[in-house]
């Protein structure tokens, strides 16, 4: 069993067999103790890996309770009282609230007695990340708030009152959640009535309840929904044109404001960018001026406009300022891997050369993990893009392994899946991609439903039964995923996917032998992705993919001449678009097999220019 303990952990994990695992426990143990020892001497392996801080405080205080909830000067330690302090006091608390915490666990929280207390102080602080790229805890007095409104808004049972009064009106968001706001006419008399200096002061801590409560921002935070930030937004603009930002708060603005520059809707993020930019003032950090380029670069490239966002990056590298903390150099990574994503969609072939030019810093903060993550996924994409499946495959592979030392932020792990997903597919491994689909469907909540993450793992879904001939179900879970899409793709992500849902009921169609189905769903589609500007030369080539796929369904229906039109139009497409890989499977194994139909039955030839200097597909590829 010794000479394969690799291997039959491997299995185990994926096909878990009781009996196997206890024939392991004398193997396991000594491997584990080799790995201690082994981390012991390898100190800069030991801080990657992130083991060896909690092992030592086992061998420290393996029998000594009162030193484990003493004070210390380790950060790990620290943080593991801590959360062992939290998990008792929710347990202890749901048995009596009024309970006094032990003096060890009251240490934790100073200046709270009982249980209620200590959980509802967990509502009064909110998090910033430090210049080190931690995230810090900081409570409501360090934001500013008035103590009385904080503890009146933690104060369920005096909230509560206060929302069914009279003068609250509330209304139910698109992801449930509850909004409350004052009826029309007490806002009207308070308008008539309150003084300037009453204003002003309502302004300010209304501004300073925005940045305690809004979430932080960088790697695509998701603790908002949509709606909620649509919702918060309109509120927050108005006081932006209202209140005079005092130079000691306007960083903290500054980053509310760039929370809602970084993802969702495009109109929003257009407009906070924008605000940002005109807050920014030269001396302020390099993060902060770091954040403004990297949101105004993806938008640049979301439209499409793949210059401008290069561009602008150069012109900050070039005569912008220089990274000083680790925070900063984090950020520096993210309009790296900005610029490998413009080099992504150019084809440039220097993306491998220049990929990890930069490099984390050791030992790695929680924002420099976030970034590698990141980093790592856009490495995939390149392979995606190229074609190079098997790279991709092993890429994504190894790197969702390490969710089980760091694990991945949930949105982060939802684009990775999604991506393997329609690798295995491109791979034939349709089984395989369901079993590594369903855990992270099964996992989304309605607030999520809403996001691109989610119709990625769906449309991976869809992929995977498409290939494994369950048409039925794919199309059931197209139908009942057509009801969480949002109101329109306003970027080239959103109609990149909107593609997708529109093709795939086409291929459907045309497996089903439906021809008459699939000439509809062909054109409809065709007319939707003329209407994608943003699209830009991707909209060419899927474009040609829909011509090609639409002469396919009319040679079918003994409509030769309309066929041969549509497969000359989209072949003349094809002389100046190059294979794009973003839809899995269409331009590989479905193209190909619509291709080789027609030159076989019809001699009519083919020609695709595939990406990353590979000879091109011809009819005598098949």
């Amino acid at each position: 069993m010794e000479t394969c303990l690799c291997s039959a952990i491997h299995t185990l994990a994926k096909e878990y067999d009781e009996v196997q695992a206890k024939e392991l426990i004398p193997a396991l143990n000594r491997h584990l103790k080799d790995l201690r020892h082994f981390l012991a001497q390898a100190k800069s392996l030991s801080r990657s890996t992130r083991l060896t801080s909690p092992l030592s405080i086992n061998y420290r205080l393996d029998q000594d309770v009162d030193g484990f909830w003493a004070g210390s000067d380790d950060r790990v330690h620290l943080e593991l009282r801590r959360r062992l302090a939290c998990v008792v006091i929710f347990l202890r608390s749901k048995l009596d609230a009024q309970e006094l915490a032990s003096p060890q666990v009251a240490e934790v929280f100073p200046g709270l007695q009982n249980f209620a207390d200590i959980r509802k102080c967990g509502r009064k602080v909110f998090a910033c990340h430090k210049d080190d790229g931690e995230v810090e805890q900081s409570g409501a007095a360090k934001c500013g708030l008035p103590v009385d409104l904080v503890d009146l808004l933690c104060d369920e049972t005096k909230l509560s009152e206060i929302i069914a009064g009279p003068w609250i009106t509330n209304r139910v968001q698109e992801d449930n959640s509850i909004s409350w706001s004052l009826c029309p006419e007490l806002m009207s008399t308070f308008a008539d009535i309150l003084l300037a200096p009453t204003i002003e002061e309502l302004e300010t801590t209304a501004m300073k309840l925005l940045c305690f409560v809004t979430p932080l921002c960088y790697e695509g935070n998701t603790d908002w929904s949509p709606s909620l930030k649509e919702t918060v937004w309109p509120i927050f603009e108005r006081l932006l044109k209202t209140y005079k930002i005092p130079v000691s708060f306007r960083t903290q603005v500054i980053e509310v404001v760039l929370y809602f520059g970084e993802r969702d809707s495009v109109a929003i993020r257009l407009v906070a960018v924008k605000q940002a930019k005109i807050l920014l003032r030269k001396t302020m950090p390099y993060y902060l001026h770091a954040l403004v380029v990297l949101f105004r670069s993806i938008l640049f490239r979301v439209d499409a406009d793949l210059a401008k966002s290069e561009a602008h990056i150069r012109d900050f590298m070039w005569h912008g300022p220089r990274p000083v903390t680790r925070r900063d150099h984090a950020l520096e990574g993210r309009i790296h891997i900005s610029q490998m994503e413009n080099e992504i969609k150019c084809y440039d072939n220097d993306v491998p050369s220049c990929a990890y030019k930069w490099e984390a810093g050791q030992p790695l903060s929680t924002l420099d993990m976030e970034v590698t993550f990141r980093l790592q996924s856009t490495a995939a994409r390149y392979f995606q893009s190229i074609g190079d499946f098997g790279a991709a495959k092993s890429s994504l592979e190894q790197f969702l392994s390490l969710d089980l030392i760091n694990p991945i932020r949930a949105n982060s792990c939802r684009v990775l899946v999604g991506r393997l997903g329609d690798v295995y597919c491109e791979a034939g491994e349709y089984l395989k991609a369901v079993e590594i689909l369903k855990p992270e469907l099964d996992r989304i909540d309605k607030c999520d439903r809403m996001r691109r993450g989610f119709r990625r793992l769906v449309l991976a879904s869809v992929e995977a039964n498409i290939g494994s001939t369950r048409l039925d179900t794919a199309e059931s879970i197209l139908q009942g995923f057509l009801g969480d899409l949002p109101n329109g793709p306003d970027d080239l992500h959103d109609q990149q996917l909107h593609m997708r849902i529109l093709l795939a009921p086409a291929r459907i169609a045309r497996l089903r032998a439906d021809p008459v189905e699939a000439v509809l769903r062909w054109r409809f589609a065709l007319e939707q992705v003329n209407n994608m500007h943003t699209l830009g030369s991707s909209g060419g080539f899927i474009a040609a993919v829909i011509h090609l796929s639409l002469a396919h369904a009319q040679l079918s229906l003994g409509d030769k001449d309309g066929s041969h039109h549509s497969w000359t139009t989209g072949l003349k497409i094809l002389t100046n678009e190059k294979c794009e890989f973003w839809i899995p499977v269409v331009p590989t194994t479905w193209l190909q097999k619509v291709a080789a139909d027609i030159y076989y039955s019809q001699g009519w030839p083919f020609r695709m220019m595939l990406p990353g200097g590979e000879p091109d597909v011809t009819q005598h590829y098949f």
